[in-house]
């Protein structure tokens, strides 16, 4: 792997948690929306490495595993602290209220206690 092989799948993986925030939805649970992450950047992986022209399992794997660390990443250095991903998954949600997005609103496992 040269230096386009870490680059492009490492690029790729930024945007990536957009792409997730579309699929997931906001009433299924954290561990589902984990495996639903997982699928794409795996799917993603491969779609990068058959574009490339030289899909095998090597390349594969190490596509796999840089655009999950750069998605996984970059989700929670910048995604989740923007709440950008939580405004496109609650869009794209059947149900969810317009003016509603922030998961404690709606989700009673997000929510803090009240202060004394």
């Amino acid at each position: 792997m040269g230096y386009d092989d870490y680059t492009i799948p490492g690029l790729v993986g930024l945007g990536l948690p957009l792409v997730i925030s579309v699929i997931n939805q906001r009433r299924w649970a954290s561990e589902v929306k984990a495996v639903v992450a997982l699928v794409v950047c795996a799917v993603t992986a491969a779609i990068v490495e058959a574009l490339r022209g030289d899909l095998d399992w090597a390349d594969w794997r190490k596509a796999f595993m840089i655009i999950a660390a750069a998605a996984l990443g970059f989700y929670h250095v910048y995604w989740k602290n923007s709440r950008i991903t939580d405004r496109v998954e609650a869009a794209t949600s059947p149900g969810t209220r317009a003016g509603n997005t922030h998961r404690a609103e709606t989700d009673p496992a997000h929510q803090h206690p009240p202060l004394p």
